[in-house]
């Protein structure tokens, strides 16, 4: 996410010593600061990062106009997330105001809390329910699928039962907006091929 205000890094330093980053949730983010000043003594580098690129959060807060070496005031708070749902994505602006004190005062949104874990969980429990069935029923289910020449409709109709097909309950609960996300995630994460077996 990116956001060009009027926030110089001064007001980040500033807010850092309030804790105005820390989300409330695990070790608070370390500060790191780089600053430049050239021989004629003037500031060519603002830079002040909070976390880092491997924490969940990470902010970079510069001076963008001594960046792009143009006139006048221009600071850029950028922040990466990682790890999130992609429900991230239905409500950007409140993600980032709910973030911490810092983003909320930037932006007037109704911050909005972060579930990252939602989507993580439902994948893992799909994996597991396909490792599981790999693992203990894979080469049986590999003679069927041969003995029948590939007819998986035969394959299917002698393996699942009539009534988990007709209960709709038999089902993980994903929502649609995930359908598309997940199975492109599973076949990338299961390197899953043509063949089923």
């Amino acid at each position: 996410m990116l956001f060009h205000q009027l926030l110089f890094h001064q007001a980040a330093l500033r807010d850092y010593r309030f804790d105005a980053f820390y989300g409330g949730a695990g070790p608070k983010p370390k500060l790191d600061t780089s600053n430049g000043i050239d021989a004629n003594g003037c500031v060519t580098k603002e830079i002040v990062n909070i976390g880092s690129r491997q924490s969940r959060i990470y902010w970079r807060i510069y001076n963008k106009a001594l960046e792009q070496k143009v006139s006048g005031i221009w600071y850029r708070s950028e922040v990466e997330l990682k790890g999130l749902s992609i429900d991230t994505l239905l409500n950007i602006a409140g993600i980032y105001t709910g973030l911490c004190d810092y983003s909320a005062q930037i932006n007037p949104t109704v911050p909005t809390s972060i579930s990252p874990l939602f989507v993580r969980k439902a994948i893992d429990s799909i994996e597991a329910k396909v490792r599981w069935l790999r693992k203990q029923a894979s080469a049986t289910l590999a003679k069927v699928f041969h003995y029948h020449e590939g007819d998986m409709l035969k394959v299917f109709s002698m393996v699942l039962r009539e009534e988990h097909l007709e209960d709709l309950n038999v089902r993980f609960d994903i929502p649609p907006i995930y359908h598309t996300l997940y199975q492109t995630l599973m076949s990338e994460k299961l390197k899953l091929s043509q063949t089923p077996f």
